[in-house]
């Protein structure tokens, strides 16, 4: 081979280098050729994971080879449509904008079976009341039997008898300790022996207020305009504030509310934390007390208040509160209230009245009584919300989720059902 022709040889390939060259170092950055739009973009991604997982991923209806969790990588910036398939459960779809050079994240997608036929556990229930930590329920019988239910495994198991016509009102941290009214008195009842304490007897005075203090056998009492904090160990008792009108605890910590319209934070043993200056109409009620939180009912307005100072007033009809997230709701608005960023966002509002409003576990879905079916409403507001109907409400006065959301106990008529949603 003659020098020339070498010397051809080497440049070419020296040309070929700096051709590519950028065109490669384009496309590990991201960059590829939109033949619709005849130019050059920049490509993104999606990560997608869904409960349960496993499940085939479907992008513009086409069948991607990834399952969930994972990521789809070289994504054409712009809208995209995601479908996520998997066999016996109803699908889920949403159009989601891309962005170049950036990966959208759908990481809340709960998938719902498709069967979702209502099974009955038990019938005569009158009233419920709910474990923190929603693993157990404990159900009263119109004969006054009480029973807890396991929602894991539902089991149910007998937990004594309270007279007929009793009101639950408070079950403590424990499971041990339970507070109920009977004809318009004030009771505690070990749910272990079975010993029952008249506190109205007990305190010499009527009750018109209960409360547990740290354990099952503390209790705080409002007699009159007197918060008494009492042990039921030894059944002695002793005044802890004066002029009080309402009060609430978290086991920790009590709010009070003076005649004076005054707020006041105590230790369950009685220690003053604060006051403040911050004044309540007559009419307020204190509803629940959380660290640092405090909610109040005023007329139609929900306030919430933090360390004695107001932070937001919404209308509101309801709320569930879980973990540092506030949902409340009126007849057509749901709102979402963020305890860490003290942030109020509207997350839906509906020509259609609604009622029975409370989080599913996840807080990427929370349910609601609609249109005469209990419906499961996703949070994510990008594109279509995903709708999931669970069972008409006909007569349905209550519902509850079991701790990881995949059970739906719903109380119909006097019959207690539940529905495997995954």
């Amino acid at each position: 081979m003659d020098l020339r022709r070498r010397r051809l040889i080497y440049s070419s390939f020296f040309l070929v280098f700096f051709i590519m060259a950028p065109l490669l170092v384009a496309f590990a950055l991201g960059y590829r050729w939109d033949w619709s739009e005849q130019q050059i973009v920049k490509v993104g991604a999606v990560y997608i994971k869904s409960y349960p997982a496993d499940a085939q991923i479907y992008k513009d209806d086409k069948l991607q080879r990834q399952r969930t969790p994972d990521q789809l990588i070289n994504i054409q910036p712009g809208d995209n449509t995601i479908t996520v398939v998997k066999e016996n459960y109803q699908s889920w779809s949403k159009t989601l904008e891309v962005k170049p050079g950036q990966t959208t994240f759908i990481e809340n997608i709960l998938l719902f079976r498709n069967d979702l036929a209502p099974q009955k556990l038990t019938t005569d229930v009158q009233g419920w009341l709910l474990a923190d930590d929603l693993t157990k329920v404990l159900l009263l019988a119109g004969s006054g039997r009480l029973q807890q239910l396991d929602a894991n495994e539902q089991r149910l198991t007998d937990r004594g008898q309270l007279p007929p016509g009793s009101l639950l009102q408070a079950w403590s941290a424990d499971l041990q300790g339970l507070l109920f009214q009977w004809q318009e008195e004030w009771y505690w009842q070990d749910l272990s022996s079975g010993q029952r304490v008249n506190l109205n007897e007990l305190a010499g005075l009527a009750t018109t207020k209960a409360a547990f203090g740290s354990h099952s056998r503390q209790l705080f009492l409002l007699t009159g305009s007197s918060l008494r904090r009492l042990n039921l160990n030894d059944q002695s008792q002793i005044i802890v504030a004066r002029q009080v009108t309402d009060f609430v605890s978290d086991g920790q910590e009590l709010d009070l509310l003076t005649s004076a319209g005054n707020l006041q934070r105590l230790t369950v043993d009685g220690q003053s934390l604060a006051d403040t200056n911050f004044e309540l109409p007559a009419s307020a009620d204190l509803l629940e007390l959380r660290s640092s939180w405090l909610l109040v009912r005023h007329l139609q307005d929900i306030w919430l208040l933090r360390d004695g100072q107001l932070s937001q007033k919404v209308t509101a009809q309801g709320y569930d509160w879980r973990q540092d997230k506030l949902l409340l709701f009126n007849s057509y608005e749901s709102w979402l209230f963020d305890l860490k960023e003290q942030a109020l966002t509207l997350i839906d509002r509906s020509s259609l009245e609604q009622s029975l409003v409370a989080w599913h576990p996840s807080l990427s879905y929370y349910a609601r009584r609609q249109d005469g079916q209990l419906q499961l409403v996703e949070l994510d507001n990008r594109g279509q919300k995903q709708h999931v109907i669970g069972v008409t409400t006909a007569n349905l006065t209550n519902y509850a989720f079991d701790a990881k959301g995949e059970k739906l106990f719903f109380l119909q008529d006097d019959q207690l059902n539940y529905i495997q949603l995954q």
